[in-house]
């Protein structure tokens, strides 16, 4: 079993009227000293039994990440909730809204969200299940951050500001990510704080498909 690692944050809190100007200036999070940091188990036993009764038309029927990152066509999500804040207009606070209609699903996920952002003392951002088909890899990448700086997409600030949170619910030990060289089996329910700003790459080597619950967390509640 992973010991968990306590939180920390880098600079003390700032008022919201300087925002825009910490956001601008990048402080927070360029430069993350892991790849991988492992936070805590979380009970996911209902969550997962869940998944299970999920269709495979229902998976395509939602979003599919790689309409939005050609990264991402490999993978197929379910989006929990979103940001549009964060792809419209950067001096916009980022809240989060429910982009499904599925309660049931919804209640299930969002206890573990909260037990999540908690360590953070923050809020949720984008939240999503994501499917790796059986066979399948995420090619390397580092989530667009060059893309959206090159092009000053609002997007690259909100990425600067989370951590991104990884919950296997369905996996096996064929599936294997790998971040700035280092390779890693996540087990089903640990939750991972991993850095998505080196090129990082996953690969589902199993004949079985992959499924994680993923969490951005703002740390701090007025971004």
């Amino acid at each position: 079993m992973e010991e968990s690692v306590p939180i920390t944050h880098k600079i003390s809190r700032i008022t919201l009227e300087r925002r825009w100007e910490y956001l601008k200036d990048l402080e927070f999070n360029s430069h993350l000293d892991y790849n991988f940091r492992f936070l805590k188990n979380l009970d996911v036993e209902k969550l997962i039994n869940y998944i299970h009764l999920l269709q495979d038309e229902h998976w395509e029927k939602q979003v599919l990440l790689g309409q939005k990152y050609s990264t991402h066509k490999n993978s197929n999500a379910i989006i929990i909730t979103k940001v549009d804040s964060s792809c419209i207009d950067p001096y916009v606070p980022f809240n989060a809204t429910f982009a499904i209609e599925n309660q049931d699903l919804i209640d299930l996920v969002m206890p573990i969200v909260n037990e999540v952002v908690d360590l953070y003392d923050g809020k949720y951002g984008r939240i999503w299940l994501a499917k790796l088909p059986a066979g399948k890899m995420i090619p390397l990448h580092n989530d667009g951050f060059d893309f959206f700086k090159k092009n000053k997409f609002s997007d690259y600030y909100y990425l600067q500001s989370v951590y991104r949170v990884h919950i296997p619910l369905v996996t096996n030990e064929k599936v294997i990510f790998t971040v700035n060289n280092e390779k890693k089996h996540l087990r089903v329910g640990e939750a991972w704080d991993m850095n998505q700003r080196p090129l990082h790459t996953v690969e589902n080597n199993s004949d079985k498909d992959r499924i994680h619950l993923v969490i951005d967390v703002l740390p701090y509640k007025w971004l």
